[in-house]
């Protein structure tokens, strides 16, 4: 499985390392993808993603960014 984040508001691919947004305002740097967004698949659990805000790092929900954590090879059979 290959796990590609996008942003769900301009539908472009986010790569490691970018500069992220937070609903709150603040922003992180994307580190690593965790869990895919099962419910794009049909499935019950939102994506996860790790982001490091300077001060603390933490994993959270995809949504916290507006992003979606996709199965790219899944994507590609579609």
């Amino acid at each position: 499985m290959t796990l590609v984040a996008y942003d769900l508001k301009t539908g472009k691919q986010v790569p490691l390392g970018s500069k992220i947004v937070d609903f709150r305002g603040n922003e992180a740097t994307l580190v690593s993808l965790d869990r895919v967004n099962e419910m794009r698949y049909g499935g019950y659990r939102s994506g996860k993603v790790t982001a490091d805000w300077g001060d603390h790092i933490r994993s959270v929900y995809d949504g916290v960014f507006d992003l979606e954590v996709r199965d790219a090879e899944w994507e590609a059979d579609r």
